[in-house]
């Protein structure tokens, strides 16, 4: 259930776009490869922000489900390598936060409209 947001500011978003649109598989593909989920069940998203100018102009935050097998340095490992994706399709401050929710009070829906 791996939730990426970008939220990046709106004028360099503009100036970054196509680049931030490509970074978006190689970033399932480390979400999927240092979390063990399938591509699947992960959701990622650029959301352009207006943002203040002494804030790192990439703010990437993830939301999962604790694992066993996810320690905080396995979750740091993929944090540097999301921002090292990033920063090598934008060249600009990023940071990264990683909230991890309670399982037993989460809920997820899911609705796929059919044509």
């Amino acid at each position: 259930m791996p939730n990426l947001k970008i939220f990046m500011d709106e004028t360099a978003y503009c100036q970054h776009r196509k680049a931030m649109i490509q970074a978006l598989e190689p970033l399932r593909d480390s979400i999927c490869l240092h979390l063990g989920v399938p591509r699947s069940a992960c959701q990622l998203a650029i959301i352009p922000v207006a943002a203040m100018a002494d804030q790192p102009t990439i703010n990437v935050e993830i939301q999962i489900l604790p694992s066993a097998d996810r320690s905080r340095t396995q979750i740091e490992a993929f944090g540097s390598q999301v921002i090292d994706i990033l920063f090598s399709k934008t060249g600009v401050p990023i940071a990264f936060r990683c909230m991890q929710h309670d399982p037993s009070t989460y809920v997820t829906l899911k609705q796929f409209a059919s044509i």
